[in-house]
């Protein structure tokens, strides 16, 4: 902003504005009240949708929404930080990450996908997808970690 009989060029802050410390201290203020808004656990639940994007690489976005149950555009909000993450998706999510944990022991998470979209026997010829979709997460997580049975291989 031009202050009174300033030159072209020449910018000065408003008075009201405060100075550079005070901002900070203001922005900090209200980064403690939008973490007490969230608590802990959403904070939690946030850095799991990390994890889980991350062990997910290579899956289609449309998949990954799939395998979360949520919607894409939610997903999108979760994942810029435009809205909390519920607790009601937290079980779910733990069961996955588990999955996903004793899955990638085995195999490389490029083949994540793929795996998810295989119809197998001990899931009653069922996609292990369908079976999560189903809340059959369980099962699923069985399965992955069998495959790390010395008499599997």
């Amino acid at each position: 902003m031009l202050a009174d009989g300033a030159g072209p060029g020449r910018w000065e802050a408003p008075a009201e504005s405060g100075s550079l410390a005070g901002m900070d201290a203001a922005l900090a203020e209200r980064a403690k009240s939008i973490q007490g808004q969230l608590g802990e656990k959403s904070i939690q639940r946030t850095a799991l949708l990390g994890v889980l994007l991350a062990r997910l690489d290579g899956v289609p976005f449309d998949g990954v929404a799939d395998l979360l149950a949520i919607k894409q555009p939610r997903l999108e909000k979760f994942m810029h930080g435009e809205s909390t993450i519920p607790a009601s998706v937290e079980s779910r999510w733990e069961s996955l990450s588990k999955i996903l944990d004793a899955l990638h022991s085995v195999i490389r998470p490029e083949a994540t996908w793929r795996w998810m979209n295989t119809q197998i026997s001990e899931l009653n010829d069922r996609t292990p997808l369908d079976s999560i979709r189903r809340g059959q997460t369980d099962a699923v997580l069985r399965l992955a970690q069998s495959y790390r049975d010395p008499a599997f291989h």
